[in-house]
């Protein structure tokens, strides 16, 4: 059988790819894998040979990233914690295991217009300084800094979004500390704090009880992904999603907000005046007859087997995690 067999391309370009001497036989519950993807240190085996790649193992695998919608750019963590665009496949770090692990993730929508244009978000009291270096390799973002001490001069918030009583919605906001300690997340904008955060320790200081699955992603240069599931009241529908400073003088660098109607938060995903849609992850193979399943490796160790065969696409939707090690058929 031929790499075409499998759908994967190996390019002529001299120093880009290199064909291994088979010196290492990858075996998953102590069989021997014809077709094995280890997307965590860049080696795949593939017909009795090992092939070695770039990181950008599109060299080796024929991917597809399907229909994708133009205003919205699909986004991994690289190597030094920065959020990059990416077309194909994405290896992303920021499970922080020191190799990359294929993020493959379903369709999802962010919900918050004008996510990460902070000159368009209303502000309440606060001094904006524009021009600050942003985790995308930019300068979109704002250092703010606190003014007044009433219950509505401290907050800044993006467009209004509308809610639905009782369902999940994970808030994902981009920030870097300064020196506010006790920053505020209101997410009904009626100057009541949902949840209490610390940027310098990472670490969230209350919450109500409809606040849950609180996480933080670090990147780099100070950056910080602080995420959390909130859950609205019935008089919550019409959301003014609001970070406050905790007074007078305390800052901190805003580079936006992602809203998902889901459970759990996924990669970023950018806005202008609409919702934006992210397409599905998709990895698209030619199996031989001969391959009836593929056990699947997360980055956290643990495995799930689907059954494959002949024209396949790794379904997205069913996955136990988003972050794969890697793909071993049978």
């Amino acid at each position: 059988m031929t790499a075409a067999a499998y759908g994967l391309a190996f390019p002529a370009t001299r120093g880009l790819l290199r064909r291994c001497p088979p010196n290492w036989v990858p075996r998953v519950n102590g069989k021997a894998a014809p077709l094995y993807l280890d997307f965590a240190n860049g080696r795949y085996w593939l017909n009795g040979r090992e092939w070695h790649a770039s990181e950008d193992a599109s060299a080796v695998v024929a991917a597809s990233a399907g229909s994708i919608d133009g205003s919205s750019a699909r986004y991994r963590q690289n190597g030094a914690g920065m959020l990059v665009a990416a077309t194909g496949l994405r290896f992303d770090w920021s499970l922080g295991l020191g190799v990359p692990t294929l993020l493959y993730e379903p369709s999802r929508a962010n919900i918050c217009t004008r996510s990460n244009n902070i000159a368009n978000w209303t502000n309440q009291g606060l001094t904006l300084t524009a021009g600050q270096g942003d985790p995308f390799g930019g300068t979109s973002a704002y250092l703010i800094a606190g003014n007044g001490s009433g219950p509505f001069s401290n907050r800044i918030y993006p467009p209004s979004v509308a809610l639905t009583a009782g369902a999940a919605y994970a808030f994902s906001w981009l920030l870097k500390p300064g020196t506010d300690t006790a920053l505020g997340f209101s997410d009904a904008g009626f100057g009541t704090m949902n949840a209490r955060y610390n940027p310098a320790t990472q670490t969230f200081i209350g919450s109500d009880a409809n606040v849950t699955s609180k996480q933080v992603i670090a990147l780099g240069n100070g950056w910080q992904i602080v995420s959390y599931v909130f859950m609205p009241a019935a008089n919550q529908a019409n959301s003014l999603p609001s970070v406050w400073t905790s007074g007078a003088g305390n800052t901190f660098t805003l580079g936006g907000l992602m809203i998902e109607a889901a459970s759990t938060r996924s990669s970023w995903i950018v806005t202008a005046a609409a919702a934006a849609t992210r397409a599905a992850d998709a990895l698209e193979l030619s199996l031989p007859g001969v391959v009836s399943q593929c056990i699947v490796t997360f980055g956290n160790g643990s495995t799930q087997t689907l059954a494959a065969s002949g024209a396949y696409t790794l379904p997205s939707a069913s996955l136990d995690r988003t972050q794969v090690r890697s793909l071993a058929f049978f």
